[in-house]
């Protein structure tokens, strides 16, 4: 008997020992699909940490593999086609712990560019149907919940793109599960002097990606 129970304590530590030395071993991945915002793109239009980068930094974690398919003008037309041709993102998504997805802002820029009459409800409805079309397409493959982070205001006084933005934030969430996560940067980015360094630019400076940086791990916890 006494054999017995030292053999299962033997397997039962064995197994514990095991799981510590897969885990220590696990490497946290995270997908993002994007725009300007998971570029890194500043007030004067370079380069700078995105909030990934600052994600990855206050959350203390070495262990963190990131795979970035943004793109600063990336449209939802866009990266609907390459899911739907791309293996390797298929792929990618299938691995991911977390996925990042902020899209949408370039539809929108694009659209008002073409609508002399500005009709923003006719704009959103084209945005919300691909949109919903796009997640539906990732949820095939990632099972994870998903984080979206929404858009900030416009530094410039632009009623058309304000509100359109405003719209747009709606229709980011609307397609969200109980489980997934919004970032609602236009609330955490509403003082705009603060983070907009430029009035000519619509994007934000490096202290708005940081807020965004530790929002995400705000709501991860």
């Amino acid at each position: 008997m006494k054999k017995i129970k030292l053999l299962i304590l033997l397997l039962l530590s064995l197994s514990v020992y095991f799981i510590h030395q897969k885990t220590k071993d696990t490497k946290e991945t995270i997908l993002v699909l994007g725009d300007y915002l998971s570029e890194g793109i500043d007030s004067y239009h370079s380069h700078t940490y995105t909030y990934i980068d600052y994600y990855k930094e206050y959350s203390n974690k070495q262990k963190v593999k990131i795979i970035n398919y943004s793109k600063k003008d990336l449209s939802l037309k866009e990266l609907l086609n390459n899911l739907k041709m791309t293996p390797s993102l298929k792929k990618d998504l299938r691995e991911a712990n977390t996925l990042l997805l902020n899209l949408g802002y370039s539809d929108l820029v694009f659209k008002l560019s073409l609508e002399e009459n500005k009709n923003l409800e006719k704009i959103i409805e084209e945005i919300d149907s691909i949109y919903k079309e796009l997640i539906q397409e990732i949820r095939k493959y990632y099972k994870e919940r998903i984080m979206v982070i929404g858009y900030p205001s416009s530094y410039k006084e632009d009623y058309y793109l304000n509100q359109g933005i405003k719209e747009l934030n709606k229709v980011l969430r609307k397609e969200l599960l109980p489980t997934d996560i919004f970032i609602n940067t236009y609330e955490l980015l509403k003082e705009k002097e603060k983070y907009f360094s430029n009035p000519n630019s619509n994007y934000p400076n490096s202290l708005a990606y940081q807020i965004i940086g530790k929002e995400i791990i705000n709501k991860i916890q």
